[in-house]
């Protein structure tokens, strides 16, 4: 804080950004909620910030989608249209990811807290880390270790449950969670492409898949997460 304010009083206005950034940043780490209560406002900020964020490029992705349908034979509006699906798909995969990573922080948080009990496996798992033996240390070390997407959507949704002393289970006999499956190959492709076909969306994603994987997935967290104001948050997604 002695820091910001010294460059305050400089008026070194590039030098209050990068040091507010690292400041926030160190919060950010440090930050522990004091109860579930606390833990959940973190989880709905989250969760609306990045619900926002596909919200309007669904709506970007309508606009061009007209646009386009008034003449088909636009090159450049058809490949807005492409740019506008790809950039929709990538930032509703953006928004599960950001939405499940505060979901497991509430979860380490309650281990925390005494609240609820994790194996060291769940644990790890739930940080995204692995051990190795650094022979300099002499030591067992953490490291960072980022597994399968849907392993740890699916370990998630099964442990968050226990903190509220629920006994929900995920329900994957929905069309909404084959949905979700296509269209996370459909985003996988399109972020690693191994050909350049895989970088041309069909439409039918949007209309059909990505509201269905939507309405199952925060279904599946409003059941997991027991929370009148996150239920609230999220009704009539899909």
């Amino acid at each position: 804080m002695e820091k910001l304010e010294a460059l305050q009083r400089e008026e070194d206005v590039q030098g209050v950004v990068d040091a507010l950034g690292e400041l926030l940043k160190t919060v950010s780490r440090t930050f522990r909620p004091t109860d579930l209560a606390h833990s959940l406002q973190s989880l709905r900020g989250t969760v609306s910030v990045l619900k926002g964020d596909t919200d309007r490029c669904l709506v970007r992705y309508e606009l061009a989608f007209r646009d386009w349908l008034s003449d088909t034979r636009d090159q450049e509006k058809h490949k807005l249209l492409q740019f506008e699906l790809r950039q929709l798909i990538r930032t509703f995969f953006a928004e599960v990811e950001g939405t499940m990573y505060s979901a497991r922080q509430v979860i380490l948080w309650a281990h925390e807290r005494g609240e609820v009990g994790l194996s060291v496996p769940e644990q790890a798992l739930l940080r995204e880390e692995s051990y190795r033996f650094d022979s300099k240390a002499k030591a067992a070390v953490a490291k960072p270790a980022f597994g399968n997407a849907l392993d740890s959507l699916l370990l998630t949704f099964t442990v968050i449950p226990r903190v509220f002393g629920s006994q929900s289970s995920l329900d994957l006999s929905r069309f909404g969670w084959q949905a979700f499956r296509e269209l996370l190959e459909v985003r996988n492709a399109v972020t690693h492409p191994k050909e350049l076909i895989n970088l041309v969306v069909n439409a039918e994603v949007v209309t059909k898949k990505l509201p269905a994987a939507r309405k199952w997935y925060y279904g599946s967290l409003v059941a997991a997460v027991d929370d009148a104001e996150l239920r609230d948050l999220l009704r009539g997604v899909g």
